[in-house]
């Protein structure tokens, strides 16, 4: 996922929806959600709350778009 530029000083959660997909399979919610940050970028904490995985990053470039990606398993 490619996201907007962030304010270094700034702490922002972002949300990957992923109730499609595990509704697709017959689960109700997700086990785990493992994140891939783009280096510049630090991962404060994330959660599960069934099917959406949240990330709160800090210490990003300004004016610079950065990514990262969100890999989950259901069972």
């Amino acid at each position: 996922m490619a996201w907007d530029p962030i304010d270094p000083e700034a702490v922002l959660d972002y949300d990957s929806d992923w109730s499609q997909e595990v509704a697709a399979v017959g689960a109700t919610a997700l086990d785990t959600a493992t994140w891939t940050i783009e280096s510049g970028l630090t991962k404060v904490s994330d959660t599960i709350s069934g099917a959406v995985a949240k990330v709160w990053l800090s210490a990003g470039t300004a004016i610079v778009g950065h990514r990262h990606a969100c890999e989950v398993k259901v069972t």
